[in-house]
């Protein structure tokens, strides 16, 4: 008999309760056995087992069914959209038996904060997770944890979007382009819901993809950040000109500008081919022309300190001389007419005398 529902459930090998779960099956006369197939949570609680003896005797059993946790859809929060500093509160309910702890994280273990001022948790504890003033940074993944000791855990994922107006910057707002090569603008936007984001030519004209632009989006971490990029291909001189990047979505506007101007290729610098300079010249002391007896041969030797250059001939040997050296010739040749004239002189009068 179970106690806990009055329900009579066999009487010797004679069974009772039309539940199909229930057996009776025994080891002789002197043991009996009751086996609950596939349990449920209502067959927990006291057991009796009795003999009609004179005086009566029984037995009593009691039966605990551990339950592993289950989520209670209609209590637990599913996805929220709340304004940027506004709250919002996020319940989770989960059965079972024992019950379930409740536990909140975050997916790749990022922080909850329940406040601006918060330093923030890995983990949260309880069925409610509340959250005052949000900011962007609080947006994402929520998971919500149930266990109780008795396997599987159960989760259930709760996402939280903060909805704000659109910010817009470009970082370098005057960016230089050679003619005839390719271009990225970058715009970075942070936003929620996304909206629309389109670029425009400084007059107005709104840039579609084509052969020579390209618009594509590039994620950069949470959901709400992210870059359009714009690709000019070939630049053209008509190409040198403002362009702004513009976000809208249902919460406000925004957009950013950036100027677009040539960058000239450097040139080559021409070179011209250069006499090396002439080494400074030394002035040395000439040597002074010796002369013979008049009687016999004599020789002279015109020395110069200037150096020489061999002629195409190989049989002619002149000396390099520039004007400077034509004036120091013309003084040794002066001063060897003088002294021969003197010597020539003397000799007369030496001879004259003699006669």
């Amino acid at each position: 008999m179970h106690i806990n529902r009055h329900m009579l459930i066999s009487m010797d090998r004679q069974l009772i309760t039309t539940d199909p779960r229930f057996a009776i099956s025994s080891n002789g006369e002197r043991t009996w056995y009751l086996t609950i197939s596939k349990v449920q949570d209502m067959d927990k609680g006291e057991y009796m087992c009795q003999i009609n003896t004179n005086p009566m005797k029984k037995m009593m059993g009691h039966l605990h069914v551990v339950v592993p946790p289950k989520i209670d859809e209609e209590f637990t929060s599913s996805e929220v959209t709340v304004r940027e500093n506004a709250n919002v509160s996020l319940k989770c309910r989960a059965t079972g038996n024992p019950k379930p702890d409740i536990r909140w994280k975050r997916d790749h273990d990022l922080k909850i904060f329940t406040s601006p001022e918060d330093k923030g948790v890995i983990l949260h504890h309880g069925e409610y997770l509340n959250m005052s003033r949000v900011l962007r940074h609080m947006m994402g993944p929520y998971f919500c944890i149930g266990s109780n000791g008795v396997p599987p855990s159960i989760s259930k994922r709760i996402k939280v979007n903060v909805a704000f107006p659109p910010m817009t910057w470009i970082k370098e707002q005057l960016q230089g382009v050679f003619i005839d090569e390719s271009v990225n603008l970058t715009c970075e936007i942070e936003a929620y819901p996304r909206g629309e984001v389109f670029w425009t030519r400084d007059d107005g004209d709104r840039i579609e993809r084509s052969e020579l632009f390209d618009v594509s989006m590039v994620p950069r971490g949470p959901e709400y950040r992210y870059d359009v990029v714009l690709t000019i291909h070939r630049v053209r001189h008509d190409d040198l000109r403002s362009y702004k990047c513009v976000t809208k979505n249902a919460y406000g506007e925004n957009e950013a500008t950036v100027n677009l101007v040539q960058t000239l290729r450097p040139t080559q610098p021409t070179t011209k081919a250069t006499r090396p300079p002439r080494k400074p010249k030394t002035k040395k002391p000439t040597s002074t022309p010796k002369f013979s007896h008049p009687t016999k041969h004599h020789s002279t030797r015109i020395t110069s300190t200037e150096p020489y250059e061999e002629h195409p001939s190989n049989n002619e040997i002149g000396l390099y001389s520039d004007s400077t050296a034509d004036l120091k010739a013309s003084s040794s040749l002066i001063s060897f007419f003088i002294v021969a004239l003197f010597v020539f002189s003397q000799w007369r009068l030496l001879q004259a005398a003699r006669h």
